[in-house]
């Protein structure tokens, strides 16, 4: 019988998996180990009035994890030298991924990376960033290239941990 993480890189390779592989809530079980960092510059803070890393002012009523930007980190470019830039390189956010692979087991080890659509419009404010994408694309690269540039280091320290995939959750739907 293959383990989760034998199953999983079969799947994904067109190998036969010898079962499906699943991921259910507690107490059903899963064939992943998901990991990260903590705190992620991607994080959706919780409550009403709550300000995240960047800036941005969040709003939520506690039915999901989801929240809106009520107040945008950056709501005029005039004011883009002074954005707070969480340091993606704090060894203390590292904590919870340092160990993980070891921590895995014989599951696949799944790392989450940070956005760059949603991460933007939470950071610019959606209007914002919709103009931007006509009206001054060079602003808005340069404020894409700062959150590739934190994923980029990220997936080095997943690739470090030999986490079998990364996922970035984003919304390109629109």
């Amino acid at each position: 019988m293959q383990t989760s993480r034998e199953v999983i890189l079969n799947t994904m390779t067109f190998k036969g998996p010898d079962r499906l592989g699943f991921e259910f809530p507690e107490p059903y079980g899963s064939d992943f180990f998901w990991t990260g960092i903590a705190p992620s510059p991607d994080a959706r803070p919780q409550g009403r009035d709550v300000v995240d890393e960047w800036g941005a002012v969040w709003d939520n009523i506690g039915v999901c994890s989801l929240g809106e930007v009520k107040k945008p980190a950056l709501e005029s470019w005039d004011d883009f030298p002074a954005l707070k830039i969480p340091d993606i390189r704090d060894p203390k956010r590292y904590g919870r991924l340092h160990g993980a692979r070891a921590a895995a087991g014989d599951k696949f080890l799944m790392g989450f990376g940070i956005s760059l659509y949603e991460r933007v419009h939470f950071i610019r404010g959606l209007e914002n960033t919709w103009v931007d994408i006509y009206t001054d694309p060079g602003r808005l690269c340069e404020l894409i290239d700062i959150l590739v540039d934190m994923d980029l280091y990220l997936l080095g320290e997943f690739a470090k941990e030999r986490c079998d995939a990364v996922i970035f959750g984003d919304d390109w739907g629109l």
